[in-house]
């Protein structure tokens, strides 16, 4: 017991060179699978290594993985599946979403015309309130009569029966 308790007692710095010394004695990545597979990659560059490493790599466990579902089809057939069922729940929902945002559009603009169609007829019974006015100016004051002669064309009297 008595080494242990010297041991935590020591300083920080040996604690941290301890871990950098394990650190340092643990190969890459890349460089320890290279080593696992047996790889010789016949290039100087580490950068090359690491790349050319991590497509063989990379090839080497997609091979696995289509082994694997070659031995056992269930197991691609229930990821299409839930893919699919996921899939077409997806559309369904944005389908919907779509139709019920596309009527509500609808509402909002039958809305908006309405609003502008009444406003447009209270702006056209202002407008012709003088109009009807005028024209009843017209139609009673003989001035107007001798105007239309005047520059030789028949007058016409209007009246709103006719």
């Amino acid at each position: 017991m008595a080494p242990l308790e010297e041991k935590e007692t020591d300083s920080d710095s040996t604690g941290l060179s301890e871990i950098a010394s394990i650190a340092s004695s643990r190969p890459n990545l890349w460089t320890s699978l290279s080593v696992k597979n047996d790889i010789d990659w016949n290039c100087d560059d580490p950068e090359e290594i690491q790349y050319l490493t991590f497509w063989s790599s990379f090839r080497s466990s997609m091979i696995s993985k289509i082994r694997t579902c070659i031995d056992k089809p269930t197991i691609p057939l229930k990821a299409v599946a839930l893919f699919l069922l996921l899939t077409s729940s997806l559309l369904i929902i944005l389908h919907r979403a779509a139709r019920t945002q596309e009527r509500l559009e609808i509402t909002e603009t039958r809305k908006l015309a309405g609003d502008v169609a009444s406003w447009f007829s209270g702006e056209l019974e202002k407008a012709i309130m003088p109009l009807f006015t005028l024209s009843q100016f017209v139609q009673h004051l003989s001035i107007f009569e001798e105007l239309g002669r005047k520059i030789d064309v028949p007058y016409i009297k209007l009246t709103l029966l006719e």
